[in-house]
């Protein structure tokens, strides 16, 4: 029998809107579903940000370490434009390597710009990681820097041969405060009160 000749029936539904309206309906089922659970449950709010306050060591998601570290080590414009040719280069790479499949030096240089490039994204993932944090070796402790490099914390002057300090300022390395320190106002408010006694 030809396959022209058998009955539309006996070869299967179409997926336009018998799978689709089947699909359609689990999707709303698990909306449903998971708006319920937001509303019998809902996640509660932390307090509200303060844009003008960044929390210390603030950092980025796992994917974006890389790139966070980078920027730090190179101006801004070019890190932008950098990261905007290194996604050009990842969306291409699939025909770039279409292109010169079957070359052998074209292939090497490829398999090896690979290996840099997955060996540097997990480095810089790393040191992304691991700055501004203290982390302690044996008896020494160790402070790592905005860009990654370790500086050992040295022992408060007071302290005892087994405390060390995390990273704190010595009073003496404190800046001096700001003209538009709270204080400077009410010295000046104290200022007018001064002169207008002596009237």
């Amino acid at each position: 029998m030809a396959l022209h000749e058998l009955d539309p029936r006996d070869q299967g539904d179409p997926f336009f809107p018998h799978h689709w309206l089947k699909e359609v309906m689990m999707v709303y089922i698990v909306l449903g579903i998971l708006l319920t659970l937001c509303i019998l449950s809902p996640f509660a709010l932390h307090e509200q940000a303060d844009p003008m306050s960044t929390p210390a060591g603030i950092k980025p998601e796992w994917y974006f370490l890389a790139p966070y570290q980078i920027l730090k080590y190179i101006p801004k414009i070019v890190g932008i434009i950098g990261m905007g040719i290194m996604n050009v280069v990842l969306i291409l790479w699939p025909f770039m390597d279409r292109e010169f499949r079957g070359k052998r030096l074209s292939t090497g240089i490829f398999h090896m710009a690979l290996v840099v490039g997955l060996m540097g994204f997990l480095l810089f993932s790393a040191l992304g990681h691991l700055s501004e944090t203290t982390i302690k070796v044996g008896k020494a402790a160790y402070h790592i820097d905005l860009k990654g490099i370790p500086h050992r914390v040295l022992p408060t002057p007071g302290a005892s041969p087994g405390e060390k300090t995390q990273g704190k300022e010595s009073p003496e390395s404190q800046p001096s405060p700001s003209p538009f320190h709270k204080g400077r106002g009410n010295q000046g408010l104290a200022g007018h009160g001064d002169h207008g006694e002596e009237k």
